[in-house]
């Protein structure tokens, strides 16, 4: 038995996250909200999370943790700003550089070696609400 990386490679802006972005995911936000179709995805396992389906801000299936639905939910906008002010993540777990080719994109990877359990390091974690939100695209962030 032995010790495995885990983490998430994603590809987004290389700098904050513009103003347009951060209007697109608001409507994106609000839109979903207006129609019902707000759900979480745990970032996980998959498990999607609709209206009250969650307690305690876990998943259900493999305890992750879950975005603040209920901010999402009241304020929009201090939702988007709390996850878009934090591009490009800088904790210690994080590795970035320019896309080859596109200096206007960066690669990022947060993750850690583990031995069966989950990563702790900051910027899994926010990577990991980030792609659970269902606003990652939105912002620029795939």
């Amino acid at each position: 038995m032995g010790s495995d990386m885990v983490g998430y490679l994603v590809v987004g802006p290389n700098g904050p996250i513009g103003k347009t972005a951060r209007k697109q995911a608001v409507a994106e936000l609000k839109r979903l909200v207006k129609t019902k179709k707000f759900a979480i995805s745990c970032a996980s396992c998959g498990h999607i999370f609709r209206d009250n389906d969650y307690e305690g801000g876990r998943c259900f299936d493999c305890g992750t943790p879950l975005p603040d639905v209920e901010l999402a939910i009241a304020c929009p906008q201090d939702y988007v700003k709390a996850l878009a002010d934090q591009w490009p993540p800088e904790f210690r777990d994080v590795a970035n550089r320019a896309m080859p080719g596109n200096p206007k994109q960066m690669l990022v990877f947060a993750g850690d070696m583990t031995w069966g359990d989950e990563p702790e390091g900051g910027g899994y974690q926010y990577l990991q609400e980030l792609l659970g939100s269902g606003l990652s695209e939105a912002l620029g962030v795939l």
